[in-house]
Order: structure tokens, then sequence, then C-alpha cells
């Protein structure tokens, strides 16, 4: 049958050809070729260094964890959907630790270029206070839902209006400060000629408006609704 003929080929060319001549593993290869031109050593033996390598890092950077001079925790991580559990060195101890190996020095260096970034999002966080703000703008119109009701006048619109313009004005500072990030980035990337280059996580920041602020009271609005009832 032709489920048969398919099968059949599919497996000799997954077993003779897919495996074995036109996708062999570098750990297999004889060949020299790359992107850039000929190696002199072969894909295998490239392989073989690399992996003594990275066998000789795991064992120093257990050692540093071990010492205490770095700290490693769980973290869950999501890709395409599927989230699974990974383990990282916190950045904390890196930017704190006193060891005198590349990727932490790397590190370092690229975490000075990020500070003034990261003193900016500070600073509006602090000063700025874009979610606590907008927390009481929604705060507002929920109370003035309630003088529509009183008063059957729909006092609504103007606060929706101000909610609006705020989350507006907290969009465009975001992008602002996703703009730097990006310079940031390519800098590092681009001229740093870093082999370590860190990951920035632009949520971290920027300022979710779909975040509710925990620093505005919740009953803020009983509060004015009593307030409401000893004037009637």
């Amino acid at each position: 049958t032709m489920e048969v003929m398919v099968r059949e080929t599919l497996s000799r060319w997954i077993d003779d050809g897919l495996f074995v001549s036109e996708y062999i593993p570098m750990f297999f290869s004889d060949e020299h070729n790359t992107w850039n031109g000929n190696t002199k050593l072969t894909h295998k033996e490239i392989f073989a260094k690399w992996y003594e390598e990275l066998q000789k890092t795991k064992v120093l950077v257990d050692k540093i964890i071990s010492d205490g001079d770095l700290v490693a925790e769980e973290f869950n991580k999501e890709i395409f959907g599927v989230s699974e559990k990974i383990k990282i060195v916190t950045g904390n101890s890196l930017y704190r630790c006193k060891s005198n190996v590349d990727f932490v020095k790397e590190y370092k260096e690229q975490m000075n270029l990020s500070l003034p970034i990261a003193g900016l999002y500070l600073f509006i966080e602090k000063y700025n206070k874009p979610l606590e703000n907008l927390e009481t703008l929604k705060c507002f119109y929920e109370l003035s839902k309630t003088f529509s009701d009183l008063f059957e006048i729909d006092m609504t619109e103007k606060y929706t209006d101000f909610v609006n313009s705020f989350k507006q004005e907290i969009k465009l500072t975001n992008h602002a400060i996703v703009m730097a990030l990006d310079n940031v980035s390519g800098f590092i990337y681009m001229k740093g000629n870093k082999k370590y280059p860190i990951e920035i996580i632009e949520s971290n920041f920027t300022f979710d408006t779909k975040e509710k602020s925990k620093k505005v009271p919740d009953d803020i609005i009983e509060i004015y609704k009593k307030e409401i009832e000893k004037k009637q």
C-alpha cells in the first residue's frame, strides 16, 4: 500500500540519509566546513574540546555556588507556551561576587551600562507613582458612579477620560524606556563585544496598567461614601 511505501521510504531516509549524510551530528562529523570557511580541526574534534571546557565550567560554577559567592535559584520560564523549571544564578549575587572570572566581570560591566535606565525607572516609580495614581483615578471613577446614582446624572464621563488619558501617558513612558533599553542592548551586543551578553527583561522596566497597585487602600471608595452619607 501507499502507507507502507511511504513508511519504508521515510525509515530509509532517517536511517541512511538524514542523520548520516545530510545532517550529521557534530560529534560524529569528520568535516571541516563552516559558514565562515574551513576549520583546521574536524567538527567532532572541535565538539570534544568544547565539551571538555563545558565540564570545567560546570565544576567551576558549582564550586563558586557551594562556596556561597554565587546564589542559584529555581524559576519557572515559559518557552513557546510551555512552562519549565530552570535554575539561574541570581543577578544580585553575580554583581556582589568577588570571583575574578570572565562571566562575572562581563556581567558587572553590562550592569553598569544598564544602571541609568534602572535608576530612571526607580525614580519614576518612587516620585511619579504611575500605577498608584492610576489606581486612585480608578477609585474616583467608581466614586463618580455613586454620585451618578444619587443625582441621576452621568458623572463618569470625565473620569473615564482621565483614566484613559493617564493610561496613554504610562504607555508613552513605557515606550520611551523600552527604546532606551533597546539602545543599551544594541550597544552591548554590537559594540561591547561580550561573550556573555545579559538578557534584559523589558517587563521589569515598564509599568503594567493591568496590574493593580497595592499601595492604594482598597476601602478608599467606602471612606468617601461614608462622608457622602453624612452630608445627606
